[in-house]
């Protein structure tokens, strides 16, 4: 059971509807993550600029896969 209500596309405002957009160009899908977060525009948008930059950052992309493997594995997630 989810604890922090999930923002469907459907209900989602014109400002998520966009962020959902890119989210998808990049995943092919909106995971239930971004979501989540989306309860808050300001804290979807931070979390986004986040992982911008760290994309931005030193570690090769494979690196970066890594690291995003080890931690969804961590927290079970299935994809």
């Amino acid at each position: 059971m989810a604890r922090l209500p999930v923002i469907t596309e459907e209900k989602a405002d014109e400002h998520t509807k966009k962020t959902y957009d890119a989210i998808k160009s990049k995943f092919g899908m909106v995971p239930n993550i971004f979501k989540g977060m989306a309860n808050s525009s300001v804290v979807l948008d931070a979390y986004l600029k986040l992982d911008e930059m760290i994309s931005n950052g030193s570690f090769t992309p494979v690196e970066q896969d890594i690291v995003r493997i080890v931690v969804s594995q961590y927290n079970n997630c299935r994809y």
